[in-house]
């Protein structure tokens, strides 16, 4: 019947092996191949497809890459690839294995293998997908202030001005104008 095979002589069918589609009925070994990507048989299943392959396909945020074993789940901060589980790249977060990763919004940053992103450290402008909570393009510039998660440095507030650059607050970053100048 479907994926199953007899051999030269045979009076009874054998099962397709696990992780394999048996693509003939007669041949030695069923003309076995391994599962193609994405299809999986977990060892000594006997089940069959509507395709008449023992091969099924890895439900989705899995793990398949051996055919002949049960998929296993992604992990928190990976995601699904074409080649199996991969770790969330820096700069980008990985809250659901069944979705591509998502680059880290202006403000935030992660690092490898993260859930999700964080702001990055007050007295920094973080640009979207940043690696790192204080980047050396991004420190904030003199006339400005930067709270944590910055996405535009905030101009000094009037009668102020910058006196420091990587400033955190207007009280650190803005000196008062002395009298007479603005």
């Amino acid at each position: 019947g479907p994926g199953q095979y007899a051999g030269p002589g045979s009076f009874s069918c054998t099962n397709c092996p696990s992780g394999y589609v048996c693509t003939s009925s007669t041949a030695s070994n069923g003309n076995a191949a391994p599962c193609p990507y994405g299809y999986y048989t977990a060892q000594g299943t006997t089940f069959v497809t509507q395709a008449a392959t023992n091969c099924v396909s890895c439900p989705s945020g899995s793990d398949c890459t051996n055919p002949t074993a049960a998929p296993s789940s992604c992990g928190p901060g990976t995601y699904a690839s074409a080649t199996g589980c991969k770790n969330c790249p820096a700069g980008y977060m990985c809250p659901n294995p069944n979705v591509p990763p998502i680059p880290c919004p202006a403000g935030q940053y992660s690092t490898n293998g993260s859930l999700a992103c964080t702001n990055c450290n007050p007295g920094y402008v973080c640009d979207p997908a940043s690696t790192t909570p204080t980047p050396s393009a991004g420190p904030c510039p003199l006339g400005s202030y930067c709270p944590a998660g910055t996405t535009v440095a905030v101009l000094c507030p009037a009668g102020t001005y910058g006196a420091i650059t990587k400033g955190t607050s207007a009280g650190a970053a803005c000196t008062q104008c002395q009298a007479g100048y603005y």
